[in-house]
């Protein structure tokens, strides 16, 4: 909330301070840098809590579940090669 009132308060004062120090014609390319300083801080929000059910969310509970089989995978493959080793030196 501070993050975006921020940038709200600083926005309206620069547009202010520009609109009365250059005029109207100004107007374009401030609503551009006001667009992208607005994505910024809209970055900002959805990188705040990155886990959540939302489409745009990263799948805890996936990573978690893939992590969960590499990790089996490579305990059998040691196993393996353990047993392999001990076999082959009798």
């Amino acid at each position: 909330v501070h993050l975006r009132s921020m940038t709200l308060l600083y926005l309206v004062l620069q547009n202010l301070s520009s609109v009365a120090k250059h005029g109207w014609t100004s107007l374009l390319l401030l609503l551009l840098l006001n667009w992208a300083l607005l994505g910024v801080e809209a970055c900002a929000v959805e990188c705040e809590k990155p886990f959540g059910i939302s489409r745009n969310h990263l799948l805890l509970g996936k990573m978690g579940k893939i992590v969960a089989t590499n990790i089996g995978q490579a305990l059998k493959e040691l196993t393996m090669v353990s047993s392999s080793t001990k076999h082959g030196r009798n």
